[in-house]
């Protein structure tokens, strides 16, 4: 989101919002593109939860299923890789209810705001492809408390066709008043024929907030960071971060993994707080920083930053894919990039025992040169934490990887290591420039670059005789994991591998 959104009059944002809070059915294409895709990420989520305690076999089993022709639904290998695990058929009602979707406006309800549409919870069903309905639809929709405890119900049995659902136009309203401020799950279950889902069908749970006063204090945190016009450049690379996803909750865009608004305005207002009294920005923000790279891109590109312990620590930086629907070029409209949270969320717990620094940066798209743009980001990453001048690692998955490949002659003199996953085979001239910098490859289930990454491999081992270093260059693990699970799927050998580097 580029700096003259952000500071865009509140007022103008909070009209926008509220015209997309008001009717779920006004809703424009790209919109629910927008939330759909959010709904394919979240059961795509949902399934690598599940294949962390999976066998092998069924491992395996997954990673086929998902690379089989979808029939024009993405989430149709999604569905039947979950039914594989769950060991159910992957029928038409299991299939509706893994893609039948919702979006919640506003994300903060504020029961005394000043504009009637934010006192309530517009609850909006919708299905973001076109699917045969298996019988007679209803939506059972149910508000739970924090402690899981019912606080309100109500279930849509009209514009409940397949055409309804395509225009978002089933919708219900939740009344904010009726709550107290606090975090509420809203949970949806699709009925076919008056059934409801069975024990191992897809549930939906989405979250949404109370906040009495939400409204008046983000404007009031969007207004201070329009009056903050003598930032320095790393400073407005953070407020622009702590900013953004306050923007795009009055916007009502989809959130990124989880719904976190409540905590991120107060980060927000904690930085601004913190500023004003003479201390650092990041002073009581904890280890992890939203951070936006102004590469002079129409958006700045979205990055996460995890501070590890204290002392000289090792950086390891990921980069995602883009958002993708399959293994073609059938991508969303929107989003253009992938935010870097989705892979820091599969990522876990990944270096954190270690103390390990850890960034995460968007995915190539969205109109950017990303080749320049990775180069730049990284030592401007590595100025932000402590690692006693050790070059970071970079992983980096499928399109980013394959930019990779064609930048490696540049970013050797900015990593200590590469890893390529699922793209990104390497031209001989690089290979035989790496020098001391050692690169890794990551094989993924059906994707064509494999080839390319043998071919970068192969020619490895001729010169290997001829240069002095011979080029480090190897396969990270034998296997091949599932192509939407590449990094956390390899999260071991990639810690052996950081260890590896840290001890030469």
């Amino acid at each position: 989101m580029g700096q003259s959104q952000l500071l865009r009059p509140a007022g103008a944002l909070i009209a926008v919002a509220l015209a997309f809070a008001a009717d779920g059915a006004a809703q424009g294409p790209v919109y629910r593109e927008q939330w759909g895709y959010l709904h394919l990420e979240h059961r795509r989520q949902e399934l690598l939860t599940e294949l962390r305690s999976a066998d092998a076999a069924a491992q395996a089993a997954v990673a086929d299923l998902l690379v089989q022709p979808d029939d024009g639904v993405p989430f149709t290998p999604v569905a039947r890789a979950l039914a594989r695990l769950r060991g159910v058929d992957a029928d038409a009602a299991f299939l509706l209810r893994t893609a039948v979707s919702m979006f919640l406006l506003p994300e903060v309800c504020d029961p005394d705001g000043s504009n009637e549409v934010c006192r309530a919870v517009n609850a909006t069903v919708f299905l973001p492809f076109t699917l045969p309905a298996p019988g007679k639809l209803a939506f059972e929709l149910e508000a739970q408390d924090g402690a899981g405890k019912m606080v309100w119900q109500q279930t849509l049995t009209q514009d409940t066709e397949i055409g309804d659902l395509r225009m978002a136009r089933p919708v219900a309203k939740l009344p904010g008043k009726e709550l107290a401020d606090g975090t509420y799950t809203m949970v949806l279950r699709t009925r076919i024929d008056g059934a409801p889902p069975r024990a191992r069908d897809p549930v939906l749970r989405w979250p949404f907030h109370v906040l009495r006063g939400y409204q008046a204090r983000a404007e009031a945190a969007m207004a201070a960071v329009r009056g903050a016009s003598d930032l320095t450049a790393d400073d407005s690379a953070l407020v622009r971060g702590l900013t953004q996803p306050v923007e795009r909750c009055y916007f009502g865009a989809p959130f990124v993994v989880g719904s976190h608004a409540v905590e991120e305005l107060s980060r927000l207002e904690r930085a601004l707080a913190d500023r004003a009294a003479g201390k650092g920005l990041a002073n009581g923000l904890g280890t992890e920083l939203p951070l936006l790279f102004d590469d002079g891109s129409e958006a700045p590109l979205p990055c996460r930053l995890r501070r590890g312990g204290d002392g000289a620590r090792p950086l390891v930086v990921f980069v995602s894919g883009t958002p993708t629907y399959d293994l073609t070029a059938r991508r969303p409209t929107a989003p253009a990039v992938r935010e870097p949270g989705w892979l820091q969320h599969e990522m876990g717990e990944f270096g954190r025992a270690e103390g390990w620094h850890l960034a995460f940066v968007g995915s190539p798209g969205g109109g950017r040169n990303f080749g320049p743009a990775l180069v730049e980001v990284l030592p401007w990453l590595q100025r932000r934490v402590d690692t006693g001048g050790r070059l970071p690692v970079l992983v980096v998955e499928r399109e980013a990887a394959s930019v990779a490949g064609l930048r490696c002659r540049e970013l050797t003199k900015v990593v200590s290591a590469l890893v390529l996953v699922g793209g990104g085979g390497v031209p001989g001239p690089a290979i035989d420039a790496l020098g001391t910098v050692p690169l890794r490859f990551v094989r993924l289930h059906g994707v064509p670059a494999g080839d390319g990454l043998q071919r970068s491999l192969d020619h490895a081992r001729l010169r290997a005789a001829e240069l002095d270093p011979a080029p480090d260059v190897a396969w990270l693990t034998d296997g091949s994991p599932a192509w939407l699970f590449g990094s956390a799927a390899v999260a071991p050998a990639l810690t052996a591998f950081v260890q590896q580097q840290l001890a030469r």
